[in-house]
């Protein structure tokens, strides 16, 4: 463990946060809770006046997972940004995520978006009928054995910052990498599809980023990178599946070697 902290540290995942929503989105699909084509508004009907951009009632879950909703929620510079606004706003998250001005087409552009995945979140627990951290808890974290973490939520009516706000051990992060690994099985039990995670841990945008100058691909709330620097993109059979948060937060799972590393 780095420095002082110990195996009992309890850390935030920042945006390491959206690959878990990934999943839990990914455990109310394989039950049949909601399908990831919805558009938002059926899910959250409360907000069709967020914007009168006529763009937002065609934007689905699928293009939020996916970042392509086109809704230009910037998050860098964060100064002034939607993001900033929202992390010291006492009000609406979800309001502040969809009101933002669209500068493109649903689908049509990849653009990270962090208000967008509290937006998920919202219509996850609007969908299931249970508030996402406990849905979370219940169909994620307890099978896993892991207990002790918790979310930053909001002071305005509880919503789960389900884009940046995990607290999580180590260790308990590294649970989760071996799930992924282990295509959604825990001790036998299918915990999230293996078809969920092939989709979601396959490329969808090509190249959007780099870390550390190589370049990534973007799947449904997932990074991956090729794991030799001959590919041009990540293939399922030679690939690095990444869950990435700021201040270098990493959950890094390579298949091919049977390899998790936090």
């Amino acid at each position: 463990y780095y420095g002082s902290s110990s195996r009992d540290d309890v850390h935030p995942r920042q945006s390491v946060s959206k690959s878990i929503t990934s999943l839990v989105t990914g455990i109310a699909s394989d039950a049949g809770a909601l399908g990831i084509d919805a558009p938002v508004l059926s899910l959250l009907p409360q907000y069709a006046t967020a914007s009168a951009d006529p763009r937002l009632p065609r934007v689905s879950l699928r293009h939020l997972l996916e970042m392509r909703s086109g809704i230009n929620f910037y998050e860098n510079p964060y100064p002034g940004s939607p993001l900033e606004n929202l992390n010291n706003s006492r009000g609406d998250w979800v309001r502040i995520a969809l009101e933002q001005p669209f500068n493109a087409e649903p689908g049509a552009l990849w653009q990270y978006n962090s208000g967008g995945v509290i937006a998920i979140g919202a219509a996850v627990a609007q969908a299931t009928s249970t508030p996402f951290h406990l849905l979370a808890r219940e169909r994620l974290f307890t099978p896993l054995g892991i207990s002790g973490q918790y979310w930053f939520v909001s002071s305005y009516d509880a919503t789960v910052h389900t884009g940046g706000g995990l607290y999580l051990r180590a260790i308990d992060l590294a649970r989760v990498g071996y799930l992924v690994l282990k295509q959604g099985q825990w001790n036998g039990r299918q915990i999230v599809s293996s078809d969920w995670l092939s989709r979601s841990t396959a490329p969808v945008t090509t190249g959007p980023s780099q870390f550390g100058g190589v370049r990534v691909d973007y799947g449904v709330l997932w990074w991956m990178a090729p794991i030799s620097a001959t590919q041009s993109t990540a293939t399922v059979d030679n690939r690095v599946i990444i869950a990435s948060g700021n201040l270098n937060q990493f959950l890094v799972v390579v298949p091919s070697r049977d390899l998790v590393v936090v």
